[in-house]
């Protein structure tokens, strides 16, 4: 090379570098507003406080008894975890099968308003849907009391390390439910369906946990849909069943949703006393406390070895600390391991980074150390760290749905 070309290089890189830290530095200031926006407004979170105050004066949420249907209930329930754990295989009930979900969804039938089990009810498979009826004797549903979530200590060691807990699949209830509607629409005994998947509904919203309450409420929609198709075909008379009103449905909705979304990072500054100082026991907080610290710890990370000029990240976990810090929740599932921050950089491999050829729900991915370790090393890389994880980071955030929008 020429000499007086040698005597350019490092202008050359100068430059270079300059231009790379422009990009970087216009790329935070993108993420910084992205991040802002996420955060909800004083509509969407005096919404959130208003579901609430209705849910609790309504009485809508069950009260817990005594009589478990978790001993009968768990072991039909595939666990779920995001890293592999040796768990025991679900007794398969027959209405939790594939073929099942497969005719639930009745393809070549006719489309119309109603719901799609609806359309074929004639086609539906048939077989014993007692264990309903056995549940109305049993008044709470507890998962981790028995069966395969019941926390042997290597379990536990194992959520509490990786900062992960297990769950039942509870999604197969929903077949359960439309199984026993459309049962009962064939078989003339309608309201003892209905009877049956509304007090499923109400075990379900016992269980303390997020994803039990989702379907629960779910639950409550399958058994309003099943009444008004009833009604209409002539099977039940006007006002031999009443279904939930749907401001009920709909409060618990919008009281669900606004909790999650506070938990995976939306909530305002503040929200938390706010909603404590109208609703004392708002339903959901522990819940979602539980499902958002799975996915907060490495946002807590950056925002504590945050660089200036880097977006921060602190607002965004501040909600979840100030749960923990309250002592409502000391019973939630991770919140020894939220409160054990020494881990929280490991949880960068947990972002949904995206990666050529690679999919971020294999386990085997999730296990790749050498990745882990070259995630974890890039998270530590000043300002460049945030052009490469910034979508992860903001996916995170917006993996909630905003109260009033669904």
């Amino acid at each position: 090379m020429k000499p007086k070309l040698l005597k350019l290089l490092p202008v050359v890189f100068a430059l270079s570098a300059l231009a790379g830290l422009g990009h970087a530095s216009r790329h935070m200031t993108t993420v910084a507003a992205e991040v802002e926006a996420v955060v909800l407004t004083e509509d969407q979170l005096q919404l959130v406080i208003d579901s609430q105050r209705f849910v609790t004066r309504a009485g809508v949420m069950p009260t817990p008894g005594e009589r478990d249907a978790g001993p009968l209930l768990n072991s039909y329930f595939a666990v779920e975890h995001h890293t592999p754990l040796a768990s025991p295989a679900p007794v398969v009930a027959w209405w939790a099968e594939e073929e099942v979900a497969n005719a639930l969804r009745c393809q070549g039938a006719p489309r119309d308003e109603r719901s799609t089990y609806l359309r074929c009810v004639d086609t539906l498979p048939d077989g014993d849907l007692s264990l309903l009826q056995t549940l109305l004797e049993y008044d709470t549903w507890s998962l981790t009391a028995s069966g395969p979530l019941a926390s042997p200590p290597n379990r536990q060691a194992a959520e509490e390390a990786l900062g992960s807990a297990p769950w039942l699949n509870l999604i197969p209830l929903q077949h359960l439910a439309k199984l026993r509607i459309a049962q009962g629409m064939r078989r003339g005994d309608v309201v003892a369906a209905l009877a049956e998947v509304r007090h499923l509904a109400e075990l379900t919203l016992t269980t303390e946990d997020y994803l039990g309450l989702r379907i629960g409420l779910a639950l409550l929609g399958i058994e309003h849909r099943g009444a008004e198709e009833a009604l209409r075909l002539g099977l039940i008379q006007p006002g031999e069943w009443t279904s939930r009103p749907d401001e009920e449905r709909y409060a618990l909705r919008d009281a669900f949703d606004g909790m999650a979304a506070m938990a995976y990072g939306r909530a305002p500054e503040g929200a938390l006393a706010r909603l404590l100082a109208e609703v004392p026991n708002p339903v959901g907080l522990c819940e979602t406390f539980t499902a958002g610290s799975e996915w907060l710890r490495a946002h807590r990370w950056m925002a504590q070895h945050r660089w200036p000029g880097e977006p921060d990240l602190e607002p965004r976990v501040r909600y979840l600390e100030e749960i923990s810090a309250s002592g409502r929740c000391d019973d939630a599932r991770l919140m020894v391991s939220w409160r054990a921050q020494d881990q929280d950089i490991q949880h960068v491999r947990r972002l949904f980074i995206d990666h050529p050829h690679e999919q971020w729900w294999d386990d085997v991915w999730r296990q790749d150390e050498a990745r882990a370790a070259r995630e974890e090393a890039l998270a530590k890389l000043p300002y460049l760290r945030f052009y490469h994880l910034s979508e992860a980071l903001l996916d995170t955030l917006q993996v909630s749905t905003i109260p009033g929008s669904s």
